[in-house]
């Protein structure tokens, strides 16, 4: 367990890192394995583990979300005794279960709305402060009677709740610390899961036709149905669980999206409509997935991504570095492309919006190696090892897919085998290109295999436009050095403006 934690993560009050645990000799790992028994055994855990510190991260406008930096040793014993636990939840909650990812409700909605034709009315749904909202004795009345909970795996869970205490970065004094009397442990890798378990009986709320038109994603709620009245019904159902469980909806952050005209209330208070209406980080129209707004977004976040990489590269330590050109490469891949990929996995199998992700993607490459924009695509991406986006796009759709198949207990899972609207189409046509029966039987290691050698066929691809010249059919982006890359990259900066495929091989083939 200890080896899966990430590393680079910043550690608690203490200051130990992931990195020193996974460093830690066999003796040290037994005394640790004796001390999370005793806390199972008497339930009580290290005060150590109950002190935390919060580190503000700046949101749009003049709010702050608090990140709270906890043990890590409290961390990998609550990783554990996760593991070991096992929680019944609705098919309508996605968030933080396995099998289960943003995905999965967000294919799920855009085919009802492919399906609807544009009459259907959205509802996204926020809660106040959810996690510091959770009322701890419902929470555990919950646990015990609708988890059926042991009373020790209850009180185990309570002593990790109960008497947490908090203070902001770099202030060290004992008296800065304010203690948390209600809601869920900021920074707890059990926190999302209880959360579900608190929200978990709304579904009871909702009448018996409306069940299917609740998604939920931790404590983001989405309604949707072509009838208002249903609309209003379910609103009012979920006020009412609200109310017995002590927790708030925001109207403010509450949003509709439909193309008739209507009132729509949250605690009374008129909600705002939203077009395209915004749901898991993702945008969707009347009738589907929002193609135009998801590019944006993508592009802006992308190129935001971009100067924070490029600002980060500028200190000496990266410049003075005979990897600075792998360093930039992997900044790229590790940094800014996720916010491509995002969309991706949702918008990748459209023509339209690959492109276009592709024409970010090689905008951002230019940018960062300072090359001439008119550069042919095709020298880029022979250059540079990463693939086109439209190859990614379909090696992530089968990734996806993939993941749906074997998801048998997913709502997902039953939509995708019974629908065929346009892009579960395209998903599983993609899907049966690449993939044979036995795979789709197969074990995960074969298919691994399978994407990995889809990948190097993709890349292999890219570079047959060397294959011709005798001094660059040899090329290997991760042997080359610092200076023969330059070499390469000097021939079509912005100075040079070479813009011509044939010219540029040539010339780069006599520099080598």
């Amino acid at each position: 367990m200890i080896r899966t934690l990430k590393s680079g993560k910043s550690g608690g009050l203490s200051g130990i890192r992931n990195e020193f645990l996974k460093l830690c000799p066999g003796i040290f790992i037994n005394e640790l394995t004796n001390l999370y028994n005793q806390i199972i055994m008497i339930h009580k855990i290290p005060e150590s583990w109950k002190k935390h510190r919060i580190k503000p991260i700046p949101k749009e406008g003049k709010e702050f979300r608090p990140i709270s930096l906890i043990e890590k040793s409290r961390k990998l014993f609550e990783k554990l005794i996760l593991n070991k636990m096992h929680f019944k939840l609705i098919k309508q909650q996605a968030g933080f279960k396995k099998e289960h990812r943003t995905l999965n409700h967000a294919l799920t909605l855009d085919n009802e709305l492919r399906c609807s034709n544009g009459s259907l009315i959205c509802v996204s749904l926020d809660i106040r402060k959810a996690y510091d909202s959770v009322n701890r004795i419902k929470l555990y009345e919950k646990l015990a009677k609708l988890q059926k909970f042991p009373f020790r795996d209850t009180l185990l869970i309570a002593t990790l709740i109960e008497n947490n205490r908090y203070t902001i970065e770099k202030t060290k004094e004992s008296s800065a610390f304010k203690n948390a009397c209600v809601g869920l442990p900021q920074g707890s890798i059990l926190s999302p899961s209880l959360f579900n378990v608190f929200i978990d009986d709304l579904l009871e709320y909702m009448p018996a036709n409306c069940r299917k038109k609740l998604l939920l994603y931790a404590d983001d709620i989405l309604i949707f149905s072509n009838r208002i009245d249903e609309i209003h019904e379910m609103i009012a159902n979920i006020e009412r669980h609200a109310k017995d469980n002590s927790y708030l909806l925001n109207a403010k952050k509450c949003f509709y999206n439909t193309n008739i005209k209507i009132e729509i209330r949250v605690n009374n208070i008129e909600i705002v409509k939203q077009s395209p209406i915004k749901y898991l980080g993702y945008y969707f129209n009347l009738k589907c997935a929002d193609t135009k707004k998801n590019l944006k977004i993508a592009r802006t976040n992308a190129l935001k991504a971009t100067a924070i990489l490029k600002s980060a590269l500028r200190k000496n330590i990266f410049n003075n570095s005979g990897d600075i050109f792998r360093y930039m490469l992997r900044g790229y891949i590790s940094y800014v492309r996720p916010h491509i990929d995002y969309p991706i996995t949702l918008l990748g199998l459209n023509k339209t919006f690959t492109e276009d992700c592709d024409r970010i993607q090689k905008g951002i490459i230019k940018n960062l190696f300072g090359i001439y924009y008119k550069t042919p695509s095709r020298i880029i991406y022979g250059i540079f090892p990463i693939e086109t986006i439209k190859q990614r796009s379909r090696r992530l759709s089968l990734i996806n897919t993939h993941k749906i198949l074997n998801g048998k207990r997913t709502s997902l899972y039953t939509n995708f085998r019974n629908n065929n609207t346009k892009i579960f189409k395209t998903m599983k046509k993609t899907y049966l290109e690449h993939i044979n029966e036995e795979m789709v039987q197969g074990t995960t290691i074969k298919f691994s295999n399978t994407i990995s050698e889809l990948k190097k066929k993709n890349l292999q691809k890219n570079l047959d436009i060397f294959k011709y010249f005798k001094n660059l059919k040899n090329f290997n982006w991760n042997t080359e050095t610092k200076e023969r890359l330059g070499e390469l990259l000097e021939v079509v900066n912005f100075e040079n403006k070479k813009e011509k495929f044939e010219e540029i091989l040539k010339i780069m083939n006599d520099k080598r």
